[in-house]
Protein backbone atom coordinates (compact mmCIF):
# COMPACT_ATOMS: atom_id res chain seq x y z
CA UNK A 1 0.00 0.00 0.00
CA UNK A 2 1.54 3.27 -1.05
CA UNK A 3 1.39 6.52 0.97
CA UNK A 4 -1.36 7.97 -1.21
CA UNK A 5 -3.62 5.01 -0.47
CA UNK A 6 -2.88 5.25 3.26
CA UNK A 7 -3.73 8.96 3.24
CA UNK A 8 -6.96 8.21 1.40
CA UNK A 9 -7.92 5.65 4.04
CA UNK A 10 -7.30 8.16 6.84
CA UNK A 11 -9.44 10.80 5.09
CA UNK A 12 -12.17 8.19 4.45
CA UNK A 13 -12.27 7.08 8.09
CA UNK A 14 -12.33 10.67 9.36
CA UNK A 15 -15.22 11.42 7.01
CA UNK A 16 -17.02 8.28 8.15
CA UNK A 17 -16.67 9.34 11.80
CA UNK A 18 -18.04 12.80 10.99
CA UNK A 19 -20.94 11.28 9.01
CA UNK A 20 -21.84 8.87 11.80
CA UNK A 21 -21.62 11.76 14.23
CA UNK A 22 -24.37 13.52 12.30
CA UNK A 23 -26.53 10.39 12.11
CA UNK A 24 -26.13 9.45 15.79
CA UNK A 25 -25.52 12.76 17.58
CA UNK A 26 -25.82 11.51 21.16
CA UNK A 27 -23.41 8.61 20.66
CA UNK A 28 -20.78 10.61 18.78
CA UNK A 29 -21.14 13.96 20.55
CA UNK A 30 -17.82 13.57 22.37
CA UNK A 31 -16.01 12.62 19.15
CA UNK A 32 -17.51 15.58 17.29
CA UNK A 33 -16.47 17.97 20.03
CA UNK A 34 -12.82 17.00 19.64
CA UNK A 35 -12.70 16.50 15.84
CA UNK A 36 -12.54 20.12 14.80
CA UNK A 37 -11.18 21.22 11.42
CA UNK A 38 -7.68 22.16 12.73
CA UNK A 39 -7.37 18.80 14.49
CA UNK A 40 -8.31 16.96 11.29
CA UNK A 41 -5.75 18.97 9.32
CA UNK A 42 -3.06 18.20 11.90
CA UNK A 43 -3.87 14.48 11.81
CA UNK A 44 -3.75 14.40 8.00
CA UNK A 45 -0.47 16.33 7.96
CA UNK A 46 1.07 14.07 10.60
CA UNK A 47 0.00 10.99 8.68
CA UNK A 48 1.44 12.35 5.42
CA UNK A 49 4.75 13.05 7.15
CA UNK A 50 4.88 9.58 8.69
CA UNK A 51 3.66 7.80 5.54
CA UNK A 52 6.27 9.40 3.28
CA UNK A 53 9.26 8.04 5.15
CA UNK A 54 11.73 6.41 2.77
CA UNK A 55 11.50 2.62 2.86
CA UNK A 56 14.20 0.79 4.73
CA UNK A 57 16.51 -1.27 2.56
CA UNK A 58 16.10 -4.99 3.05
CA UNK A 59 19.77 -5.79 2.50
CA UNK A 60 22.37 -4.31 4.84
CA UNK A 61 25.11 -2.37 3.12
CA UNK A 62 28.61 -3.82 3.27
CA UNK A 63 31.07 -1.31 4.68
CA UNK A 64 34.06 -3.65 4.60
CA UNK A 65 36.21 -3.77 1.45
Amino acid sequence: MNPRQKTGLVIFFLGMILFLGQEFPRFFSIVRDYLTFPIILMLIGLFIILANRPPKSKEPEDTEN
